[in-house]
């Protein structure tokens, strides 16, 4: 199988995950943000891996979403917040397009 722009960018954000963790857990001593914004790349690139755009998108903007809700409170609590939304916005993402079967 070769390799295409789907997995070029899944590894790009994969290398930017841990990247910004290592930043944040060396250089900026923020342990906690820097693993939500490393899961945040690496559940995107999971999910780019798929080759659909769409819901690559989606991934995308409910992960942004947990990241702004997580740097809006400052609080763990904001971030079970944002993780609850999220959870909620991508099921019904999936019902509403039909998504559900297997």
């Amino acid at each position: 199988m070769a390799l295409d722009r789907y997995d070029a960018l899944a590894g790009g954000l994969a290398l930017l995950g841990l990247a910004v963790f290592v930043y944040a857990v060396l250089v900026a001593f923020q342990p906690i943000l820097g693993g939500v914004v490393a899961l945040a790349c690496f559940a995107v690139a999971a999910v780019v891996r798929t080759r659909d755009d769409r819901h690559a998108m989606v991934v995308a903007l409910l992960a942004l979403l947990v990241l702004l809700v997580t740097i809006a409170t400052g609080t763990l609590y904001g971030l079970l917040l944002g993780l609850i939304l999220a959870a909620v916005c991508y099921v019904g993402w999936r019902v509403v397009t039909g998504r559900t079967a297997g």
